[in-house]
């Protein structure tokens, strides 16, 4: 069993039991920030066939229709959600599922675009022994700045921002959906 399954446990058994589910709490959000790659539900409407990528899904499905992001802490978690949802391409050759990697900006830049959209919850590992969670709280206790998002645009994009004393539209950056031949 990974950490993240025995942090799940410890904080469900903690709520049962209604002793201090902070502390498995608080210690489960710093272990999803720690992961090196994180999966995530992407957006089946924005999914763009030429360069099988999307942007990551936002749905109103639960927590009384509040706007939320799905992650996974295991591709085979995603995967049981992606057959469940049947959330695949028209074309059947991609899951609506990315993996974003610890490395790169798109891990953080998930949680920090998501947090100035306005979206204030996250669901974990549905399909599984699922956990939601408040991005409010997951942002503090993992010290994520929200004001050093980095945003993939060009520079001559940049350049024609500031000549033309543009804002910026902050939105998620387009994720590479993971071809469905490698889940089969």
């Amino acid at each position: 069993m990974n950490k993240i399954e025995t942090l799940k446990k410890e904080l469900k058994n903690a709520q049962n039991s209604g002793g201090d589910w902070e502390t498995p709490y608080f210690n489960l959000l710093k272990e999803i920030y720690n992961c090196e790659v994180l999966f995530a539900a992407l957006s089946k409407s924005d999914y763009d066939s030429n360069n099988h990528t999307s942007k990551p899904l936002v749905s109103t499905k639960d927590f009384d229709g509040t706007p939320s992001i799905y992650v996974f802490s295991d591709i085979e978690i995603a995967t049981l959600w992606m057959r469940h949802y049947r959330h695949i391409t028209d074309d059947i050759k991609y899951i609506l599922i990315g993996a974003l990697k610890k490395d790169f900006y798109d891990f953080k830049n998930l949680f920090q675009i998501a947090y100035a959209l306005g979206i204030t919850k996250v669901m974990l590992d549905e399909g599984s022994d699922y956990v939601g969670f408040d991005l409010e709280v997951f942002v503090e206790v993992n010290q994520i700045k929200i004001e050093n998002i980095i945003l993939p645009i060009s520079m001559k994009d940049s350049g024609s921002i500031r000549e033309n004393n543009c804002e910026l539209e902050i939105c998620f950056a387009r994720v590479e959906a993971i071809p469905l031949a490698s889940r089969n």
